[in-house]
């Protein structure tokens, strides 16, 4: 397996690749880890050809975290608490710095299913990973297979002419399928330019915005924002890039080009370089649904506290109590009707019933 990573990949301890950097960049906004690699195995244990949040270049065997993989090399490893493991507990990146918590890798197999490398993200807190996460990093695992096996094709075929342009086909054919699953990703994803233009949106961008990717890109992004949270949004995102803050999340409304109101949760992942943002790119969710939820259950909650009031308060007649309680189950509890009953003991006794506004003793 080495002789076919050093002589037919040609990857080891080879320079940073932006199509690699850019899967990793993936993985971590879609499954909100903070650090990610991707590691190549190597003589002496793995070489991280392309990461996030990590200064080393080369882990051994003895400190990877693949080699807590007690199964099929085929599958996922997760590991939900990191400092619960024996002996991964006193792993480097576990014990000290960055205090390593999470951990899930995806493994990159040759034809012959043989260990190439793996996808791995990290994170410094406890958290769970959708079954849909899971299968986003399963999907990027094998995006790195095809690059590795397209640039391995390359090589072959750089012989030739010939050879040159079947290679530079199939790249061509593993960008497509690189951009269909961008495209067809259940989340929003766009990329934005340092000037804060557009460069890319997805379909599902187009889909919520109404706007085509030809009407946005070059426009500002600000623009589909609406007006009233603009300026909240322009401080809170200068802060991010003024404290060279790599990830933020934050929720806000857009306006569509029909006029409708949409609520937006994002992901914000700037590159930068130099001090300064170079790139940003975004996977955002709309959240409309869940806010309007929220709403409905903070009035629920209100109307339950104001029952509550009125019915501890002594200054309030009865019949006062009565109808401001049911007054206020309607408002805020949507119910057209409304009963009080009186315990005694074991029994129950209906005392009073509203229907809409007419309230009868019973």
């Amino acid at each position: 397996m080495q002789k076919l990573l050093t002589q037919d990949y040609q990857i080891l301890y080879t320079p940073r690749e932006d199509q690699y950097d850019e899967i990793l960049q993936l993985a971590s906004l879609n499954l909100n880890c903070k650090y990610v690699a991707l590691s190549i195995k190597s003589e002496n244990g793995f070489w991280l050809k392309s990461k996030i949040g990590f200064d080393f270049e080369e882990v051994s065997h003895d400190d990877s975290f693949w080699q807590y993989q007690s199964g099929d090399d085929s599958e996922l490893l997760i590991i939900d608490d990191c400092t619960k493991v024996e002996g991964l507990k006193e792993n480097p990146l576990v014990k000290s710095d960055p205090g390593v918590i999470f951990y899930a890798g995806s493994p990159i197999l040759d034809n012959d299913k043989e260990l190439l490398g793996v996808l791995s993200v990290f994170d410094i807190q406890h958290k769970t990973i959708s079954e849909d996460q899971r299968k986003t990093l399963k999907i990027l695992s094998r995006q790195v297979l095809r690059l590795l096996e397209a640039g391995k094709e390359e090589i072959r075929l750089a012989q030739t002419t010939t050879e040159l342009q079947e290679t530079k086909h199939q790249l061509k054919e593993s960008e497509k399928y690189f951009k269909s699953l961008i495209d067809n990703a259940g989340d929003i994803l766009y990329e934005i330019s340092s000037a804060g233009k557009f460069i890319f949106v997805n379909q599902l961008f187009e889909k919520i915005s109404g706007y085509t990717a030809d009407e946005v890109i070059g426009k500002s992004y600000w623009e589909i924002v609406e007006k009233p949270y603009r300026s909240e949004l322009q401080e809170f995102y200068s802060k991010q890039a003024k404290d060279l803050k790599s990830i933020s999340y934050y929720e806000f409304p857009i306006t569509s080009k029909s006029g409708k109101r949409c609520w937006i949760g994002q992901n914000v992942r700037m590159n930068f370089s130099g001090g300064k943002v170079v790139k940003t790119i975004v996977v955002a969710r709309d959240i409309s649904e869940q806010r309007e939820v929220g709403r409905k259950l903070n009035k629920y909650k209100n109307g339950l506290r104001l029952i509550n009031y009125i019915a501890s308060n002594n200054q309030f007649s009865v019949d006062e109590q009565i109808d401001m309680a049911l007054e206020v189950g309607r408002n805020y509890l949507s119910l057209d009707v409304g009963i009080i009953g009186q315990v005694k003991k074991d029994n129950f006794k209906l005392k009073y019933i509203r229907i809409d506004y007419t309230t009868t003793e019973i």
